[in-house]
């Protein structure tokens, strides 16, 4: 079949680039050109509904995946590439799923110790691309048209990058009052100020890695910097310099944190949460050389702290809630069709609510916006269920991540809402 006009959308998934040693990356730039068809011919336009879309991850090795076999037990074990795909037999074969048994593929999984998940789209030039440092990388490239007759051309793309400052740097995020909570996240009241203790780590292995003298921490609102902690077992010092941003604190450490100096950081601050969930996304910064910020990654930085995370959830407490106790089955979803957590159930209990008044299953982005929802129909007071299998409403599988699980009670007046974390992994 033939026919005039260009393709709506094309993508461009690169091969996996070896940079030969580790870098800290810095913007995303690209410059491209609209064209459309004038008389059979492609000629550049100033205007045109086209734009280019760029995803990108880092890696610490050569391939983002890690492999499985079945095992006699059932269960699943790592194996190396060349094995799975030329040793091993599919469990697919004839289009008829197989008995999974030894000398048979399992799962894929995407290797998060080493690789980070692809960025949201970048959809202008010259944006911070936020991702963590590595010595591999991967671009893909999706190029938009909403017009029959218009392309867009990308002519030329580059990265900042610049020496890695350490190997790794891992933080993690607790209200002070409670460092160690259930589930392990910290939970605070929207609106209300609450004092937060962020606890640092540095991981050094050669010798270029020049390290750092200053955190920067984005809070999203106004933070009021209350004191700061080195070492192990800790010391109170004053910092050289604290600026105390509208959305951001930032701290200059009084002593370098590098490879014969590397010692644990703990920073103390005061800050409103507005949003349903909230990352403290932060980076450390070399102010000698300028060099380009290291992002930071959320870990264990030791027992003080037990979240392991730089992420807080919000909520909001109404007296007599008649919204309570809400479980999940399991707190991760693999939906690899193994018949292991594939879906999450989820039970809830309503009280006090004798006429039914309609509710909906609300999945939350990070940043708080509504990714995935589903109608639970007109409930009243008792116990309920729902599964999740970790898509949207058009039956597409989320991104592997962290998600917030919410049921949403339609009444006239605030009713509270009751939120959990989940995660997602395949």
């Amino acid at each position: 079949i033939f026919a005039e006009g260009v393709p709506r959308r094309a993508v461009y998934h690169s091969r996996i680039f070896n940079l030969d040693k580790s870098v800290n990356f810095g913007r995303l730039h690209w410059s491209a050109t609209p064209m459309r068809m004038i008389n059979g011919e492609l000629v550049e336009v100033n205007n045109g509904n086209v734009k280019v879309g760029v995803e990108v991850r880092s890696g610490r090795d050569e391939d983002p995946n890690i492999y499985y076999e079945y095992t006699d037990r059932g269960s699943e074990e790592e194996v190396s590439k060349e094995r799975y795909e030329q040793v091993l037999q599919p469990l697919l074969r004839s289009g008829v799923v197989r008995e999974p048994r030894p000398g048979m593929r399992a799962s894929i999984r995407h290797d998060t110790e080493n690789w980070s998940f692809w960025t949201s789209p970048f959809e202008d030039s010259g944006e911070h691309l936020g991702i963590r440092g590595g010595s591999y990388l991967q671009l893909r490239i999706t190029l938009h048209s909403e017009e029959f007759d218009t392309l867009i051309r990308l002519d030329s793309l580059w990265i900042d990058t610049a020496p890695i400052l350490a190997d790794r740097v891992i933080a993690e995020v607790a209200s002070r009052d409670r460092p160690n909570p259930m589930r392990g996240f910290s939970q605070v009241e929207l609106g209300e100020k609450t004092e937060f203790v962020y606890s640092l780590k540095a991981n050094f292995v050669r010798s270029d890695e020049t390290g750092f003298d200053a955190v920067k921490i984005s809070t999203g609102s106004p933070a009021e910097f209350r004191g700061l902690e080195i070492g192990e077992p800790p010391i109170v010092v004053e910092p050289t310099i604290v600026k105390e941003g509208e959305d951001e604190l930032i701290v200059h450490l009084p002593q370098r944190i590098e490879a014969e100096n590397n010692l644990l950081v703990r920073i103390f601050f005061d800050v409103k949460i507005f949003s349903l969930a909230w990352n403290f996304a932060s980076e450390v910064m070399d102010l000698q050389t300028a060099s380009l910020s290291q992002p930071v990654m959320s870990g264990d930085t030791g027992d003080y702290i037990g979240t392991d995370k730089l992420l807080v959830l919000g909520r909001t407490v109404f007296d007599s809630r008649p919204l309570r106790r809400l479980n999940f089955s399991t707190d991760v979803i693999t939906p690899d069709d193994d018949g292991i957590n594939d879906a999450v159930t989820i039970n809830y209990t309503l009280f006090k609510i004798i006429d039914p008044i309609p509710a909906f299953l609300a999945i939350y982005a990070l940043d708080g916006r509504i990714i995935a929802r589903r109608e639970l129909g007109a409930l009243r007071f008792g116990s309920h269920s729902i599964t999740w299998d970790g898509r949207d409403e058009k039956g597409d599988l989320l991104a592997p991540g962290i998600y917030i699980v919410g049921i949403n009670l339609m009444a006239g007046t605030p009713v509270g809402q009751i939120l959990r974390p989940i995660g997602v992994v395949y």
